[in-house]
């Protein structure tokens, strides 16, 4: 059978290779096509070894970094940092967590990661308020991201601050509870619900200070009163304010009136 060019060109390709061709063997295009390719350049598959390697020797570094770091901190160290005594002890740390409704053997020397849920940090925290002991403690909606248990543990703690006057707090909420804890209401702005709240901290005879300048039920209210009833003796309204510095000016003049004629109030109520 006579050789065709593409068996000439297969042959002279083999030849280059190290093939000798005997001139009487001859190649079809099919054998042509079962040939196996020539192969493709390994430059990009070194390229990715090259990274593998680079990689695991990265990651090895770091590996050896973080097991040298074994400093780690724990619920009791915060406390001990919050509170200012390096030697503060277990049973002042137990007491700190039991009275914002934590376990104490469970959280004690419980490393703080992010094994903690929203819930468990937020009560951390302020435990470690508590134990700084500070004349004013601020408090941004405690009640949010606890369970009943725990939020009744902590306003049984937040009465008790009131009665020993250990400290003056400033409480965001929205809880009822918490209005009853108050001495005076604070109402900045106004949405849903805001008017439910100040209704309900008109009706405990609180105290009730209104900005007028701030859109909403705070500009409503301010300058009012919340209902017809005549609460105290005295000139009693939702009073406006224009800033911060009036309100404090008001609070200082106007909360003892408050004060004394509320305890006395609810002394006559407990003694029938």
């Amino acid at each position: 059978m006579k050789r065709t060019d593409d068996d000439i060109k297969l042959a002279e390709l083999l030849k280059k290779d190290g093939y000798q061709a005997d001139e009487n063997e001859w190649f079809t295009p099919r054998v042509l096509n079962r040939l196996p390719e020539k192969p493709r350049s390994s430059k990009w598959l070194k390229v990715a070894i090259y990274a593998v390697v680079i990689g695991g020797v990265i990651g090895c570094w770091l590996w050896y970094l973080h097991s040298r770091d074994t400093s780690v901190i724990t619920v009791r160290d915060l406390l001990t940092i919050a509170s200012g005594d390096s030697r503060l002890s277990k049973d002042k740390c137990c007491r700190y967590l039991t009275q914002v409704g934590l376990c104490a053997n469970d959280y004690l020397d419980r490393e703080v990661d992010v094994s903690l849920s929203g819930g468990e940090v937020k009560r951390i925290e302020i435990a470690t308020l508590l134990a700084r002991h500070s004349a004013l403690m601020i408090f941004d909606e405690p009640e949010a991201g606890i369970d009943l248990w725990s939020f009744a543990r902590l306003t049984e703690t937040f009465e008790q601050l009131h009665r020993e006057h250990t400290a003056s707090m400033i409480i965001i909420s929205h809880q009822e509870r918490i209005i009853q804890l108050a001495d005076e209401i604070i109402v900045v702005g106004g949405g849903a619900g805001t008017l439910c709240e100040v209704s309900s901290a008109w009706a405990q005879l609180r105290m009730i200070v209104s900005f007028k300048n701030v859109e909403g039920t705070s500009k409503k209210v301010a300058d009012t009163c919340i209902d017809h009833r005549k609460r105290y003796p005295f000139d009693d309204r939702c009073y406006g304010v224009e800033s911060a510095e009036e309100a404090i000016a008001l609070l200082t003049e106007r909360l003892p009136l408050y004060t004394r004629r509320y305890e006395g109030i609810k002394a006559v109520e407990r003694n029938g």
